[in-house]
């Protein structure tokens, strides 16, 4: 009788402790990836700050030499404006553009009081003397000003009416328009639309567009 209670207790005794071995391999199961998952979270995260930290501080040195770099090229022109210089080889352009008819006349001239200035130095010159003209290229090798003016150009023609009869002026660069032809045309034996064209006036380059228009109304 003993020893079969004996037995019972024992029988209980390992079964109590296959029981906690299995709730405690089953507990360390579940636990133990979980521990696993949050160290490799952490892990992760701190090797994410660090890669943060090394992008930061690269597009800091970008930075710092992008601005470093403007300011050289700035020096740079700086010192090219100061040391480019005009010289005998150098072209210079005049170019001038008068509105009214939209005409450009360009002139290359020579000024040997100009030899040796830096580009400065003729702005400051011409801002002087002629305030008119701007600098709008300069180079050792050319240099180009430009003036608009609102007149027509010199040597251009303007037929328009005077007292009925069709008149042509010409244009000069110093006098203005003078009276280059009084034709015996009276405006009102052409078409309606020509007599307007005349009283408005119409603007021609050369002698030649003279002729053939007045050779067009006289016909």
């Amino acid at each position: 009788m003993r020893r079969r209670r004996k037995m019972k207790s024992s029988l209980v005794f390992y079964l109590t402790i296959v029981v906690f071995s299995l709730i405690s391999y089953i507990v360390g199961y579940y636990t133990y990836p979980s521990i696993n998952k949050n160290s490799d979270f952490i892990e992760l995260n701190h090797e994410s700050s660090l890669l943060d930290l090394e992008n930061a501080d690269q597009m800091k040195n970008n930075n710092e030499k992008e601005e470093t770099t403007k300011i050289e090229y700035e020096n740079y022109q700086l010192v090219s404006q100061n040391t480019i210089s005009i010289n005998e080889e150098t072209k210079i352009v005049f170019r001038q553009k008068y509105t009214i008819c939209n005409s450009i006349i360009e002139e290359n001239k020579l000024i040997f009081a100009w030899m040796g200035l830096s580009k400065n130095e003729l702005k400051e010159r011409i801002t002087n003397s002629h305030p008119d003209w701007k600098i709008l290229k300069f180079s050792s090798v050319e240099v180009v000003l430009y003036k608009e003016t609102n007149h027509v150009r010199p040597n251009h023609y303007y037929v328009t009416q005077e007292n009925g009869y069709i008149v042509v002026y010409r244009y000069d660069e110093t006098i203005g328009a003078t009276v280059a032809d009084k034709t015996n045309v009276l405006i009102t034996t052409l078409p309606q639309i020509d007599q307007d064209f005349i009283k408005e006036g119409i603007l021609l380059k050369n002698k030649q567009e003279v002729r053939q228009l007045l050779e067009d109304y006289s016909s």
